[in-house]
């Protein structure tokens, strides 16, 4: 890879149809982007000569470096100063507001994959892979749940499969592959390598708040013997109103055993002029020679992607991950309880509508 890497700047309309400028020249670039669903961000510092360049709130911005698309989104900030760094811009794409969309309906014996595509015909997210999820799921219930939760449960029940939006808002939603994306090789004095072995994100206990059955809420504990040397505070409640079925339990059961006792890595590996034709969400193996820093065969998720671009240099830090998380954290969608409050239910105040034919009564309104 070059150390001057080619990298192209396209500003379109609000709608992203029309282009409006672009430049080749920035003074500096620095792009994060997440997995999943987590947002993607960029901040870019110009030059003087692109100054009066007709760069708007709210219109969009295309970066690609050698080639590579490394983000697309809308400017949301515009700074001006009047010494040294005279023009600015934020922009970002957040998945969660451009695809605020919500499930609710009753699946019966079907697959997940089979469950996710009924759902996604309800939105304007689209697949863009085909892999086929094999075992039947007996029953699952969502009543208005985020559309990115059901995706992450859905990927969950499948066997922790991974899951990532890109920016034209498609959806990746695939096996744990049995080959990386990319092979990397890491250079001695070039590459830094700054991983650990670590418990966050694991417990050794998980509480189950299921949906509702005979005679109650749907509640199981989950033992994870492995771990029995964490504290004992290190116990997650979860909420996942949508399971009420034993086999369904069982599904998320097994994921959940599968990402609490594997050896958990996290932190970064810097690449210098290189490095950014890797996608957030991609699975990467790196290689090592006469460096014996980790296991040759381990591969990771890159969780987050982050590109520093300025005076021609270029750095690619990949945020990595051995779990199966496709969220900030793996119960990201699932700590907090989402249902309606028991009281809000029986409450005798609501909505209610008045007989206009009593209006001149002189009984009283009150709410019994």
């Amino acid at each position: 890879m070059s150390a001057n890497p080619r990298i192209q700047i396209t500003f379109f309309s609000p709608d992203g149809v029309t282009p409006l400028a672009s430049t080749d020249n920035p003074r500096k670039c620095v792009i994060k982007s997440g997995c999943g669903a987590m947002e993607r961000r960029c901040w870019l510092e110009l030059y003087n000569e692109d100054l009066f360049l007709p760069l708007a709130i709210g219109a969009q911005m295309e970066i690609r470096i050698d080639g590579s698309a490394c983000f697309y989104g809308r400017i949301h900030q515009r700074r001006i100063d009047s010494v040294d760094d005279q023009l600015s811009l934020f922009a970002a794409w957040q998945p969660q507001r451009e695809f605020a969309a919500t499930s609710s309906g009753i699946f019966v014996n079907m697959t997940a994959t089979q469950i996710l595509h009924k759902i996604l015909k309800e939105s304007n997210i689209f697949r863009i892979d085909s892999h086929p999820h094999s075992y039947l799921l007996s029953r699952l219930h969502f009543a208005e749940d985020s559309i990115f939760a059901v995706i992450d449960l859905l990927a969950k029940l499948a066997g922790n499969w991974l899951w990532d939006m890109r920016d034209d808002g498609s959806l990746r939603f695939r096996p744990y592959p049995s080959q990386p994306d990319h092979a990397l090789s890491l250079l001695r004095d070039v590459s830094t390598v700054n991983l650990w072995q670590t418990v966050n994100d694991l417990a050794a206990g998980i509480e189950f708040h299921g949906g509702s059955i005979e005679g109650g809420i749907y509640t199981k504990t989950i033992d994870i013997p492995q771990l029995h040397n964490l504290s004992e505070k290190e116990i997650i409640r979860i909420y996942v109103r949508s399971i009420n079925a034993g086999d369904v339990y069982k599904a998320l059961r097994n994921a959940i055993i599968q990402q609490m006792t594997q050896p958990h890595y996290e932190h970064y590996v810097d690449l210098m002029d290189g490095g950014e034709f890797v996608q957030p969400g991609e699975v990467v193996r790196f290689y090592v020679e006469e460096i014996p820093l980790f296991p040759q065969d381990r591969m990771f998720r890159v969780k987050e992607r982050e590109i520093e671009y300025a005076h021609g240099r270029l750095k690619t830090r990949l945020h990595l991950t051995s779990g199966f998380e496709s969220t900030p954290t793996y119960f990201y969608y699932f700590t907090d309880d989402k249902k309606i409050p028991e009281w809000q239910k029986s409450t005798a105040a609501g909505p209610f509508q008045l007989d206009v034919s009593a209006l001149d009564s002189i009984a009283h309104i009150d709410g019994v």
